[in-house]
C-alpha cells in the first residue's frame, strides 16, 4: 500500500461519525478500482451527502464502474465523478435527495443515463462533460433548472418534460449532421421555445452554426 493510499484509509478509519463530504482529486494512478471501491463502501455507510472522485488521465484509460452499494446512498445531494461507468443494480429506484449531478469523461449507454436523471425526483442542475456518442438523449426532470452539455451526440437531445429549466449551455458535437440530424435540431429549437422559464442560452459557435444553417424540413412553429 503507498503512502498516499495509506493516507486516505487512515483519515477515513480514523473519523468517528458521519461522513457529509469526500472529494478526491489526482492526476496520478496512485489508486487502484479497490481503493475506490473500499472507500465507496466504507463511505456508503456513514452518510455521505457530497461525493466527488476525480481521477484524471490524458488517455482517458481509466473508466471507473461504480459498486453498487453507492446506489443505495439516498443522503446523496451531489454526486460528482470523472471517468466513470454508471451501471445502476436492477433494485435501484433514483436518488431521492440528489440536487447536483455532474460526470465528466464518461462512456454509458444513453438509456442508463437517460434513465438515472429520471429517477432522481429533485435534480435541479446537470452537468454533463466529455461524453462520446450519446444518441437521442431524452431529458425529463421536473424540478431541473440548470443544464450544461458538452461532448459529441450522433442524435441531438430531447427536452421532454424541464419546465423548470432557466439556464442551458450547449457545446456539443454531432457526429453525422444529415437528414435525421437536421430534422433532429428542428425538434429541439422546439423544445427550446417552449421553456417560458429560460433565461440563459449559451450555444457553443460550431452547434450554432448547424442550428440556423437553413432548414426547409423544419416546420415553422411561429404559426405565422
Amino acid at each position: 500500500m503507498n503512502r498516499l493510499v495509506y493516507a486516505v484509509h487512515h483519515v477515513l478509519l480514523s473519523h468517528c461519525g458521519s461522513i457529509d463530504t469526500f472529494k478526491l482529486s489526482t492526476r496520478e494512478a496512485a489508486f487502484t478500482t479497490c481503493d475506490f471501491d473500499s472507500w465507496t463502501h466504507f463511505l456508503s455507510k456513514n452518510g455521505i451527502k457530497e461525493l466527488s472522485l476525480e481521477y484524471v488521465c490524458s488517455a482517458h484509460e481509466f473508466k471507473y464502474e461504480l459498486p453498487s452499494c453507492l446506489f443505495s446512498c439516498q443522503q446523496l445531494t451531489h454526486l460528482h465523478i470523472t471517468n466513470v461507468l454508471l451501471e445502476p443494480p436492477d433494485t435501484f429506484h433514483g436518488f431521492r435527495n440528489l440536487v447536483h449531478l455532474q460526470l465528466d469523461t464518461f462512456v454509458n449507454k444513453t438509456e442508463v443515463l437517460a434513465s438515472l436523471v429520471c429517477v432522481c425526483p429533485v435534480l435541479e442542475r446537470l452537468v454533463l462533460k466529455n461524453f462520446e456518442n450519446l444518441a437521442h438523449f431524452s431529458i425529463q426532470a421536473l424540478k431541473l433548472n440548470y443544464l450544461y452539455l458538452e461532448g459529441s451526440l450522433t442524435l441531438p437531445i430531447v427536452l421532454q418534460n424541464c419546465p423548470a429549466l432557466a439556464a442551458i449551455s450547449l457545446g456539443i458535437e454531432l457526429d453525422n449532421f444529415e437528414f435525421q440530424v437536421q430534422e433532429s435540431i428542428c425538434h429541439l429549437v422546439d423544445d427550446l421555445s417552449r421553456l417560458t422559464n429560460l433565461e440563459c442560452l449559451n450555444i457553443s459557435s460550431w452547434f450554432l452554426t448547424m442550428l440556423f444553417q437553413p432548414a426547409s424540413n423544419c416546420e415553422d412553429t411561429t404559426g405565422t
